[in-house]
């Protein structure tokens, strides 16, 4: 999963980049839009998400989790 996320951030990269190609050297305003929009779409709805659900996995939520027992506990000791 990280490499995936890895390859789909390069990935989105080089399509913003060649977005600003066709910008400033070829001055196709089509083929611009269609790469910036490409790219921008790629990282924010594909890469960042397989970003954080592989971050999320990996971690221990238990310490997070709500547990009535232990606040109350914690509220008795103070």
């Amino acid at each position: 999963m990280k490499i995936l996320s890895h390859i789909l951030l390069i990935f989105s990269i080089l399509l913003i980049l060649i977005g600003v190609y066709f910008d400033l050297i070829a001055q196709n305003q089509s083929l611009q839009d269609k790469f910036y929009g490409a790219g921008s779409l790629l990282f924010f709805f594909v890469t960042i998400p397989i970003f954080l659900i592989s971050r999320r996995n990996s971690k221990s939520w238990e310490k997070y989790r709500w547990n009535p027992e232990e606040f109350k506990r914690q509220q008795d000791s103070k």
